[in-house]
């Protein structure tokens, strides 16, 4: 009984050292310099395309969100409203 829940203690401290080392790598400022730009693409739709790239010579990875909006007012009401500027800004901070 002892050596089963000092497994499980030890397991849970595991998982909280990782926790708390993601957290903390989070936390670290971004050095790369970025540029925000909004596009808007010439389609049979009206689209919008918000770019945020590094700045710089370099090849960088492309990195696609897409997503959707919904026409209807009382459909688009059971949805919430998603932010993406921080998921891109995370992603092209990144290497």
């Amino acid at each position: 009984m002892r050596r089963r829940l000092l497994r499980v203690l030890i397991f849970y401290m595991v998982i909280m050292l990782v926790l708390i080392a993601a957290a903390l790598a989070d936390d670290q400022p971004a050095d790369r310099a970025i540029q925000e730009e909004v596009w808007a693409i010439p389609l049979t739709m009206p689209t919008i395309a918000y770019v945020v790239r590094p700045i710089g010579n370099c090849p960088f990875r492309l990195e696609v969100m897409n997503h959707g909006v919904l026409l209807n007012q009382p459909e688009r009401s059971f949805f919430p409203i998603v932010e993406f500027r921080d998921a891109a800004m995370w992603f092209a901070r990144t290497d």
